[in-house]
């Protein structure tokens, strides 16, 4: 049982991150896009 919930906060845990560089991607071109200064 508690080696499930592991795996599942593990794989949570993974796609957590790959969404917060994906999104961290996403303001970045943005603010590339908005301000070419940078």
């Amino acid at each position: 049982m508690t080696h499930i919930n592991l795996s599942i906060l593990k794989e949570f845990s993974y796609v957590l991150w790959r969404v917060s560089v994906i999104a961290g991607i996403c303001v970045y071109v943005a603010l590339r896009f908005v301000f070419p200064s940078l």
